[in-house]
């Protein structure tokens, strides 16, 4: 653990300045937001720009939470700091960099380590974004912008999924719940959410994919998302869990089948690019020559 601190400590502050950033562009978009500067603008690579941050963030914090041996690395290494640091008060010792280590270690264990980055982002200021700006949380153009925005955003990914021509719409989705997240926190406390909008994007993939992997272990579920960051009370919305283990149990009932489809399937496309290759090709061999290094006699 002691060998990965400059990892993690790099880790920290590549998540703070992602968060900045973020935050800088939301402050930015309202300033904007009541000139006439955003009509005739194309929002969708900020959007885009913004939902890349938010799943970068959503990323490192799944993947650490579902590091059990991380978290017993973490828990052992501090025990042992702490352990040192009350030898040397017993002491009457000052250890400077034993201090700093701890200090250090306290902020990191409030952030990385606890799986925290994604909340940090959403719990920061954007009140004191960008100096000259209109406050985001008041600004109600903004809001209606960043609405539209994850929409569009969303509606885009969503019909992808699944489909022939899929690629990284899972991916872009995590951001984009990111984003809804963040556009719920810049809410005036006595706006009302969008009750269709929220179970729009509670239940939009719980029969495509309601749980997306991330890397490794680590997965995304947007029910269990919404329900930690961005919650609301619904009538008549399933459980966050259900739709996630009932699409596992399917993804286990159908998974020999699949395997199967996807070698036969890749099978006929190493005959067919077999069939594909020329005589000559085939039977060339090292010398560079049809046949090897004599040739085909004719």
């Amino acid at each position: 653990m002691g060998n990965s601190l400059p990892f993690f400590f790099e880790l920290q502050n590549f998540a703070l300045r992602v968060a900045r950033v973020a935050r800088n562009i939301v402050c930015q978009l309202a300033g904007a937001a009541g000139d006439e500067f955003l009509g005739p603008v194309n929002l969708i690579p900020v959007g885009e720009a913004l939902c890349s941050a938010f799943r970068m963030l959503i990323t490192v914090d799944a993947a650490v939470e579902s590091n059990g041996d991380l978290a017993d690395a973490w828990r052992i290494y501090g025990a042992a700091v702490r352990g040192r640091a009350m030898e040397v008060a017993d002491e009457g010792e000052v250890d400077e960099e034993l201090e700093a280590l701890e200090k250090a270690l306290e902020g990191l264990g409030g952030s990385v380590m606890a799986a925290g980055c994604f909340s940090a982002c959403l719990d920061q200021d954007y009140s004191e974004g960008t100096p000259g700006c209109s406050n985001p949380r008041t600004n109600v153009a903004l809001h209606a912008k960043l609405k539209t925005l994850l929409l569009l955003l969303h509606d885009r990914a969503e019909k992808t999924v699944t489909s022939p021509s899929e690629t990284v719409e899972r991916a872009t989705l995590v951001g984009v719940y990111g984003l809804y997240a963040v556009y719920r926190r810049l809410l005036p406390p006595s706006n009302v959410p969008d009750a269709k909008l929220f179970k729009k994007l509670y239940t939009a993939l719980s029969s495509k994919c309601p749980c997306i992997p991330i890397c490794g272990a680590a997965s995304f579920s947007p029910a269990l998302f919404l329900s930690r960051h961005a919650p609301l009370s619904l009538k008549s919305l399933p459980p966050p869990s259900s739709s996630t283990l009932s699409f596992l149990k399917a993804l286990d009932a159908t998974f020999p089948a699949t395997v199967e489809d996807m070698r036969a399937r890749t099978a006929g496309w190493v005959a067919e690019a077999d069939s594909g290759l020329s005589e000559s090709a085939r039977e060339r061999g090292e010398g560079g020559e049809v046949g090897g290094e004599r040739g085909i006699e004719t």
